[in-house]
């Protein structure tokens, strides 16, 4: 009934009334009422777009942000017409802000002629991706708020890139070059010759003579030279399945999403003990990062993860089996099945592939039902669960993780 029985409408509806009372009646003062009510109803229509002339908006905030995080915005309000405008609304949009805090709205009661005022608001951004702001829209209901008028600023949309967030892992169980743990600082002891200094041993024959400690060798009598810590390096790349039917859930609870939050998270970890990192996914474009360490490749792994979509038509195997000549002999995979149910026999042979070349994969299964998938897909295939899948992969000898629906994926990935 509100949306027809607006207040435009009911002064119509009573101008029209008093008007056919006038003409039934000829009574002078009502129609000295109708010529009030239409005098009314022209100003109604004609002040607001009077008070948005000479209005101009301007927004500024940091072009990325880590999903989670609280976005800083200030808006710029300026009049540069010489009467004040009155009744001012500022309604923005922020796509990844919470549903409910997408179209916030500051309101100002009087902006005095070149007057220029700014004001900040904070949201929080749930929604990692890379998102349009905008555009700003300012609307007036002066005087009586019968009639209101907006206009749309084209000139404000921008964009957002909302990095995803990162959970802290300690360890994962994969293998250096040299066989040696991903765990903590990735080592081995020397004499001289690497990079960080350790402690001091007795001389052996093939020491070099330049790495003699000689205050330790005066003190023992004996010949002691230095020993250096020297980390050994490997190769991760990290697989995402950018299938469209691999996506199971909605918004942050997605497989999507934990994927790309794993993805993330191992990348930081990875990266933190000096290895290298590269990232290979097939959606309706190839995504590639080559190899790399350090923090830049830390920056340019997160723009990638926040820019990816389920939209590829390419089965999770052949994606991997792909990836897998780019990879060096001895490196390491990160495979995260999202839709381990519909090709298993392909999924297989990329697995064994992995083996063949001697590149040692660590498996994240995402148990789909969890996330809201009812039936399974491609017959005796199909049954195959999440934690089935997940009980093999471990009786092989295959590192793997299984991930539900509202787990906590650092308590996960400190088993």
């Amino acid at each position: 009934m509100e949306r027809y029985l607006t207040k435009q409408r009911l002064l119509f509806l009573l101008a029209a009334f008093i008007l056919f009372a006038a003409w039934n009646r000829g009574l002078n003062l009502l129609y000295g009422m109708f010529a009030l009510l239409v005098a009314t109803t022209l100003l109604a229509h004609l002040f607001p777009r009077l008070m948005l002339r000479g209005i101009s908006v301007n927004r500024n905030y940091p072009k990325s942000i880590i999903e989670g995080e609280l976005l800083s915005l200030e808006v710029t309000l300026v009049n540069r017409s010489v009467f004040a405008r009155r009744m001012i609304e500022v309604v923005d949009r922020v796509p990844p802000a919470a549903e409910d805090e997408r179209y916030p709205m500051s309101f100002v009661a009087k902006l005095a002629g070149r007057e220029r005022r700014n004001y900040r608001y904070e949201l929080r951004c749930d929604l990692r991706g890379e998102h349009s702001l905008g555009p700003l829209t300012v609307r007036s209901g002066f005087p009586l708020g019968i009639v209101t008028h907006e206009r749309l600023l084209p000139d404000t949309v921008s964009n957002l890139l909302v990095y995803p967030s990162m959970f802290p892992i300690v360890s994962l169980p994969l293998a250096a070059s040299g066989n040696l743990p991903l765990r903590g600082a990735v080592a081995v002891s020397r004499a001289g010759g690497s990079e960080d200094f350790s402690g001091t041993r007795e001389y052996r024959r093939g020491d070099s003579p330049r790495f003699i400690h000689w205050p330790s060798t005066a003190r023992h009598g004996e010949m002691i030279v230095k020993e250096f810590e020297m980390r050994a390096a490997t190769e991760v790349t990290i697989v995402l399945d950018l299938h469209k039917h691999a996506q199971i859930g909605r918004g942050k609870e997605s497989t999507l999403e934990y994927a790309v939050k794993i993805a993330a998270s191992i990348t930081r970890y990875v990266l933190a003990q000096g290895h290298d990192v590269q990232f290979m996914a097939s959606g309706a474009k190839p995504w590639f990062v080559p190899a790399g360490r350090g923090v830049a490749q830390l920056a340019r792994m997160l723009e990638v993860l926040a820019r990816v979509q389920a939209d590829g038509d390419i089965y999770y195997s052949r994606a991997v089996e792909r990836a897998v000549e780019t990879m060096r002999e001895g490196a390491a995979a990160i495979l995260i099945f999202a839709d381990y149910e519909r090709d298993i026999s392909g999924q297989l042979r990329a697995l064994a592939l992995l083996r063949a070349r001697r590149i040692k994969p660590l498996c994240v299964f995402l148990n789909r039902r969890s996330f809201g998938a009812m039936r399974t897909v491609g017959g005796k295939e199909g049954a195959v669960g999440a934690a089935e899948f997940h009980r093999r992969f471990v009786a092989e000898g295959v590192p793997s993780y299984l991930v539900s629906m509202g787990d906590s994926l650092e308590r996960v990935f400190s088993r």
